[in-house]
């Protein structure tokens, strides 16, 4: 009896090895055959499976699809090399995201560099506001000689539900959270990425691809853009459609603004970075930089074009970089105030703001 149940024992064993071995054989089979065929079958291209390539430098991953952007926390906490970066900048450069998709990196650093100026993009995601970034330049002690501000409604005196998240936590949460990201990307872009997608997500239209598998990377030297896998849609900015209202509390919030940079040996520049989203408009930015007694460069360019309605894509943000740098050292006096010694400043700490 025992030698009949020792002998059970051991086929049952043998039984779930050679199952197991069939299961990952096939699995092994499978993948292989849904690379190839998506490789080859054009009507399956949906389901190959991406792989981000950087161009040289220094990059980190900011966000994946439905994802929030990680570059709130490096500016914030100081992580990793880009606030060193932005701390040797002549120029930061601040808005949501149309401030980071309009000034592709390989274009504005040349453009600059050949007039011995450096930039740093400090622009966020998420549609955020002044608030945010204010608390980014104080708590960093940012002094630039010039500050360009994407005014489609920035001056808001609030910030994002990520940014007021992340001004309540520690840089130790920050740091936690990066290792997971970063474990989450490995595992996508690499075992993951193995996988052959068949099942591919329902598009939205202009605002994601099949499938959904951008990235999005920031550069810890110019705090530029770089995105795989982004709608590729050229649509026409439209029209500015109205010009809103500048409330007085923008304004204020905007003259608190300049008078800080100013105490602090720094200059506010305003532009307007087309688009089809009807947040502010050209002439309204362009009255804000009235009022504000401040310069307002923003090329108007003819047949500009979209990849989804909100941010210029990469022909016209190249066209719409190398206008905006000409007309910006076109500005009286810039060039000579960019480039001459800095003056001694006050400590300028940030006249209290009440973020909403």
């Amino acid at each position: 009896m025992r030698s009949s149940t020792f002998s059970s024992s051991r086929i049952g064993r043998s039984g779930v090895r050679a199952s197991l071995a069939w299961f990952g054989a096939t699995l092994v089979a499978l993948i292989v055959t849904g690379q190839v065929v998506s490789q080859h079958v054009a009507v399956l291209a949906y389901a190959r499976a991406p792989r981000p390539t950087l161009p040289t430098g220094s990059w980190y991953l900011d966000s994946r699809p439905w994802e929030q952007a990680y570059s709130h926390s490096v500016l914030y906490f100081g992580l990793g090399r880009s606030i060193e970066s932005a701390r040797r900048a002549d120029i930061l450069m601040l808005g949501n995201s149309r401030m980071l998709f309009a000034f592709p990196y390989d274009v504005l650093t040349p453009a600059l560099a050949a007039h011995g100026l450096k930039a740093f993009n400090l622009g966020f995601q998420h549609s955020e506001f002044d608030v945010f970034p204010e608390r980014v330049l104080e708590r960093n002690d940012l002094r630039p000689r010039v500050v360009i501000v994407n005014e489609d409604e920035f001056f808001m005196g609030s910030m994002s539900p990520l940014a007021r998240s992340i001004v309540g936590r520690t840089a130790w949460d920050d740091r936690k959270a990066a290792v997971e990201a970063r474990a989450a990307y490995a595992w996508r872009s690499t075992i993951g990425g193995l996988l052959p997608r068949f099942l591919p997500q329902i598009p939205v239209p202009y605002q994601s691809t099949p499938n959904m598998q951008w990235f999005t990377f920031r550069s810890e030297d110019t705090g530029s853009i770089y995105v795989e896998h982004w709608p590729a849609y050229r649509l026409p900015v439209q029209p500015d459609r109205g010009h809103p209202t500048i409330t007085d509390m923008q304004l204020r919030a905007g003259e608190r603004f300049r008078d800080w940079l100013r105490q602090r040996g720094g200059r506010l520049v305003l532009t307007y970075i087309p688009s089809s989203i009807p947040f502010g408009t050209r002439e309204r930015a362009r009255a804000f930089a009235e009022r504000l007694g401040v310069p307002f460069v923003s090329p108007p360019l003819d047949d500009l074009t979209t990849s989804d309605r909100s941010h210029l894509d990469p022909s016209s943000a190249r066209r719409f970089t190398d206008a905006f740098v000409q007309a910006l050292l076109a500005v009286p006096g810039l060039r000579d105030y960019l480039t001459e010694p800095r003056p001694a400043v006050d400590g300028g700490q940030l006249p209290s703001a009440a973020p909403s």
